[in-house]
């Protein structure tokens, strides 16, 4: 549960703009904020049943532009490579003649 949570947040992130502001708002106050829907309900003035039909059309959205433009998992991807990188680049600063470059190399990953 707790990874979906944090999958759906991370989609919104990437997909947020291409939804419509309800949904957006929505997911948003929901995933990000952890609102109830009878919190949102009362806040945008609008039924549980609308806020909840606004997430769950969100979501699909979310899901579907990652299945067509795969983003997420080409960030997750990327995120797992890198750091697979720095651990070897740590496991080579312990050897002292490749310390500078492998200090040099291991700062321009962290930036990316």
């Amino acid at each position: 549960m707790e990874e979906d949570i944090v999958k759906i947040s991370m989609l919104l992130d990437i997909y947020g703009n291409i939804l419509t502001e309800k949904q957006n708002l929505a997911l948003n106050k929901y995933y990000n904020l952890d609102l109830s829907l009878a919190e949102i309900a009362e806040a945008e003035g609008i039924s549980r049943q609308a806020v909840a039909d606004n997430i769950q059309k969100g979501k699909e959205k979310l899901y579907y532009f990652e299945e067509k433009l795969g983003l997420y998992e080409k960030y997750v991807y990327e995120e797992t490579e890198i750091s697979k990188i720095i651990g070897m680049l740590e496991k080579i600063l312990n050897n002292e003649k490749a310390t500078k470059n492998a200090d040099e190399i291991t700062k321009v990953i962290s930036k990316l």
